[in-house]
């Protein structure tokens, strides 16, 4: 029983993953971070679906500044955001476009501008609710990331 649940929850750790860079900027400066994308071979996906969310009272993003990394444009993949609370802390980021699988590396770039009152400190961002496509069009969850973007002073 205890190697089982020791597979179990090493599962993730075989699979594909992505990361959140880290960031700064002062209060009304533009900051940006990266998300990276990891698949073993054999494990590519050709499209991600997720949310990202934020303190909507310290950063605001900007959906239309943000773009497809290297490793997803090298793939022919777009990236389109939307917001999906009225507060604008939440938004949904597909990457999509034809059938070439993604390589590993930069598959985003998030643009966010600092709010002029924010206060100093660490602010995390979060990744979460991510689903990927095979190429034979099957469902791959992928697990939740974070970063953060530092308001410096």
């Amino acid at each position: 029983m205890r190697y089982i649940c020791l597979m179990v929850l090493t599962l993730p750790l075989w699979g594909q993953r992505l990361h959140v860079s880290s960031g700064s900027a002062a209060p009304g400066q533009k900051a940006s971070l990266d998300v990276t994308l990891d698949c073993p071979a054999g494990k590519e996906v050709v499209a991600l679906q997720w949310e990202v969310s934020f303190p909507g009272q310290v950063l605001a993003f900007d959906g239309k500044g943000s773009t497809a990394g290297a490793a997803a444009a090298a793939a022919g993949k777009t990236l389109t955001c939307a917001s999906r609370k009225k507060d604008g802390s939440t938004w949904i980021c597909i990457l999509i476009g034809g059938q070439k699988a993604i390589g590993n590396g930069s598959v985003a770039t998030l643009r966010y501008q600092i709010q002029p009152n924010a206060t100093a400190g660490a602010q995390r961002v979060l990744i979460d609710n991510v689903q990927g496509v095979s190429a034979g069009v099957k469902k791959v969850a992928i697990a939740r990331a974070a970063g953060s973007l530092t308001v410096s002073r």
